[in-house]
């Protein structure tokens, strides 16, 4: 199965190849983990162990806009049973290892490629 993170990746290392040849150049990569659906190799769920931080309820001075589509239940404001909020954070963390992982591969490119003195990188995430 392939995941859309493995996809951009693959063609923001291909297009690092390609940089190398022409310098100057810019490079946006966009990944979309960890948004829901929370979608990674099965391996990286078991880099999460131990006690995670449950917070079962959302604090009703949220406003709604803030987590459209944000949680996998029909209410926001539906209390929680703790081991689903804990299975959630899992999932959630397990997600930004996979994310975390596709960010090496690019970073690792760039070393690679000898661009990496000279090449500014800025991490941004929503």
């Amino acid at each position: 199965k392939q995941f859309c993170d493995r996809v951009i990746a693959d063609d923001a290392v291909l297009k690092l190849r390609l940089a190398a040849m022409h310098t100057p150049f810019f490079l946006a990569v966009g990944f979309r983990k960890p948004h829901l659906p929370f979608r990674f190799p099965a391996p990286f769920l078991a880099l999460v162990e131990g006690d995670v931080a449950a917070h079962p309820t959302l604090s009703p001075t949220v406003p709604p806009i803030a987590h459209h589509d944000a949680v996998p239940q029909p209410h926001i404001y539906t209390p929680v049973a703790n081991a689903t909020a804990h299975e959630w954070r899992r999932h959630y963390r397990a997600a930004i290892a996979w994310v975390d992982s596709q960010i090496g591969r690019v970073l690792h490119e760039l070393e690679a490629r000898g661009l990496a003195p000279t090449t500014l990188v800025a991490l941004h995430s929503d």
